[in-house]
């Protein structure tokens, strides 16, 4: 036997490869020893890349140093356990500084974290327009190869930097239920922090796996908490495959039979007839709507003409022309209707071939509809309803639907999304945009500009300007550090309506001019001052804003405020970004990981980010308490900030879902951006454990299920980037309320 190998100190400790030339299959236990003493001991099968090109390469080892070993010892050397045969040279720990003595530590090669299943997400140090690609190593071999060519925004030593991130799915033939070891290399095979990570992964999702292994029924709460706690996922470009593995089951009713009435607004009607053609088991019959040259437009006689003969009970289906149907849409839709008595929508994909992008909706969302229309592209209802809302003088597709929504709200309903992808629409025409903008105006009384379409799916988007009405508002900078931020700048980008200024901090500072320093004693605690900043103020609304948030123009507060003189809302967030132009949060998800994941991160400034989400103003299970325009009235009825349980992470969520269990609607407005240029200290890790304890504590099933995300994307912690595998249960839904605990105490 001839051990080769080398030993190499850095920053974090000792690394190296061991490996014996006669045999590169062979794999061997080393230890570490200080002046001669064993100290620790690792087996050198991870991947070495100074030993790639010999066998495998799967021949190194590392061991951590803390500054006590090296202060006391002289001498480091590394030895086969059992053998004695020493590895590389002998290292003269002097030679590392440490502690008070440690120079600049070198930047890290990338991170990677295991997201659940089959789905490995981080970064590497390069800049985010360099060419680098990942590879992951399992079992010796090169299991995924993919780029990074995403954006991530790193925090390190205190200092943010932008990095290109990667996102890769390994082989199913990985999803055995065993567990796999990945190492993770950057291009020139070094590995990343993080690496190698353990990998676990099932063919059906780990809650299938336990559910035949037990007694746990199908509809236990337990198997969504599982599903929250262990994710799986697929990329979007595993659809096809994803949707035939996952069909939903057969609905529990009886069958509806038909007859349904089908309108089709537009020219090209043969793609629709021929799958009308081929539905099962119902009668249907089809008026194809002229759109006189404005896409989504009709005349209101015609179709009140088409409908006049059909009973009031008769489902009516409204798409837009080239709409083709799976082959039971209409039995779908229609039982729907005949269950609700009212509006129903589908989900659905656009696009052909491997192209094809699934939009899975959320639950209605009256303020996406008016900026983006997603629901009024297909949906159904009754005959009587409709008949009603075109002698109203109900025109296009989203005018409406917008009258059916109204009338629903008006009997406290809602429209209901029957979360199943029943139809594939045509390409979709840019002038869409134009008439959804006059139906928004029709509906708001409020200018609508249309947008350019997005640029993936081609759905429309308009701006709704709100007025922001009389109500003034307290601007309150949460300042939980000592160095104070640029207020004056702040302020000054704010424009008009500002009631009041506050610097809310732990300790007295001094503030410019105009404002006032609200000194709330105690430890480092957030929460407790946007709380305290929530009950000092006496405007109707309250900005709070950390410290080292900026807004990016002057419309960033009339836009918030705008939102939220809308009805029924309390809160209204901003889109955060960094300086680079990198999002951080655009509202927030509950659920992902049985906790709270930030919407949209990683995604540029301008992306349109999945299914133009970020384009528009749309409803939010919860929200970040970082850049909140809150109603003060309705926060404090819902018991204010609870700062004794969250006092750092979680209290904006926590507070979030109370104001939604008390019937108010929360809002994202992605055009008020704010930028964050300096970097809040992220509390210890037990820290942030006790907090999300506590908020799975307190919320329960209402944390697993957000009504504005779709229960076949992915739970993992970054949202609206894969599909669930396997999705949770897709029962037709409302937006609905979280059953609430009760109210918290006063915050200390």
């Amino acid at each position: 036997m001839t051990v080769r190998g080398q030993l190499f100190l850095h920053e974090a400790g000792v690394r190296g490869h061991a490996f014996d030339d006669a045999d590169t299959t062979r794999r061997f236990a080393v230890e570490m020893l200080v002046d001669g003493r064993v100290t620790d001991l690792a087996r050198a099968d991870a991947f070495a890349p100074e030993a790639a090109a010999i066998g495998d390469g799967c021949y190194g080892f590392g061991f951590a140093l803390d500054d006590a070993v090296v202060e006391a010892g002289e001498t480091l050397e590394v030895r086969l356990a059992n053998g004695g045969e020493r590895v590389g040279e002998a290292l003269r720990l002097g030679s590392r500084p440490l502690g008070s003595r440690q120079t600049a530590p070198r930047e890290a090669a990338g991170h990677v974290a295991w997201q659940g299943g089959l789905r490995l997400t981080g970064w590497v140090a390069i800049r985010p327009d360099a060419a680098a690609t990942v590879r992951v190593i399992v079992d010796r071999a090169v299991a995924a190869e993919a780029p990074a060519c995403g954006w991530v925004t790193v925090i390190q030593g205190g200092v943010r930097t932008t990095r290109a991130g990667f996102d890769i799915h390994l082989p199913e033939a990985l999803a055995d239920g065993r567990v796999y070891r990945a190492t993770v290399v950057d291009g020139r095979g070094v590995p990343l922090a993080g690496s190698p990570c353990a990998v676990l992964a099932f063919p059906d999702g780990l809650r299938a796996f336990l559910m035949a292994r037990s007694d746990i029924a199908a509809g236990d709460p337990r198997c969504g908490t599982i599903a929250a706690l262990v994710p799986q996922s697929l990329p979007f470009a595993a659809f096809d495959r994803w949707s035939a593995d996952h069909a939903p089951s057969p609905p529990s009713g009886p069958a509806a039979s038909g007859p349904v009435a089908v309108v089709l607004v537009g020219a090209a009607v043969e793609p629709s007839i021929a799958s009308l053609e081929a539905q099962h088991g119902i009668a249907w019959v089809a008026l194809q709507a002229a759109d006189g040259g404005f896409p989504g437009r009709f005349a209101p006689g015609e179709v009140a003409t088409f409908l006049a003969a059909e009973g009031e009970d008769v489902p009516v289906v409204l798409a837009l022309a080239g709409t083709r149907f799976r082959a039971d849409a209409l039995s779908r839709l229609a039982a729907a209707v005949t269950g609700c008595g009212g509006l129903v929508y589908p989900d659905s994909t656009v696009g052909h071939g491997p192209g094809r992008v699934p939009l899975l909706w959320p639950a209605y969302d009256a303020e996406r509809q008016l900026e983006q229309g997603y629901a009024a592209l297909v949906y159904a209802a009754p005959a009587a309803a409709v008949r009603e809302a075109l002698r109203a003088g109900a025109a296009s597709l989203f005018d409406l639907f917008l009258a059916l929504a109204a009338r629903a709200a008006a009997d406290g309903d809602a429209p209901v999304h029957l979360p199943e992808m029943l139809v594939v629409l045509p390409r979709l025409d840019p002038g869409l945009g134009p008439t959804l903008a006059a139906a928004t105006r029709a509906a708001t009384g409020a200018p609508a500009t249309p947008l350019e379409p997005d640029a993936a799916t081609g759905l429309p988007a308009v701006h709704v300007g709100r007025p922001r009405g009389s109500a003034r508002v307290t601007l309150a900078v949460i300042q939980p550090e000592d160095a104070t931020a640029d207020l004056d700048r702040v302020a000054g980008r704010m424009g008009r309506g500002l009631d009041r200024c506050l610097l809310v901090s732990h300790g007295d500072l001094p503030v410019p001019r105009g404002w006032h320093n609200l000194a709330v004693p105690g430890w480092r605690n957030p929460a407790r001052l946007r709380d305290a900043a929530l009950r000092a103020s006496g405007s109707a609304a309250v900005l709070l804003l950390d410290a080292g948030l900026e807004p990016v123009d002057d419309a960033a507060l009339d836009e918030l405020a705008g939102r939220l003189a809308a009805g029924g809302v309390a809160a209204v967030a901003g889109l955060v970004m960094d300086p680079d132009g990198i999002v951080l949060a655009a509202g927030s998800v509950a659920g992902p990981g049985f906790s709270i994941a930030p919407a949209f991160a990683g995604e540029r400034e301008g992306a349109g980010g999945y299914a133009g989400g970020l384009r528009v103003a749309r409803c939010c299970g919860a929200l970040d308490a970082a850049c909140l325009l809150v109603d003060r009235a309705a926060a404090l009825e819902a018991g204010g900030f609870d700062a004794a349980h969250f006092p750092d992470l979680f209290a904006g969520a926590d507070l979030s879902l109370r104001l939604r269990g008390a019937g108010h609607r929360l809002l994202v407005a992605p055009r008020a951006r704010f930028v964050r240029h300096s970097v809040w200290r992220e509390p210890p890790a037990p820290a942030r454990q006790a907090e999300e304890a506590h908020l799975r504590r307190r919320w329960g099933e209402d944390l697993l299920h957000d009504p504005f995300y779709h229960p076949a994307l992915n739970r993992d912690a970054a949202p609206f980037t894969a599909l669930a595998c396997p999705p949770l249960p897709r029962a037709a839904r409302r937006p609905w309320r979280p059953a609430g605990p009760p109210l918290p105490p006063d915050s200390p």
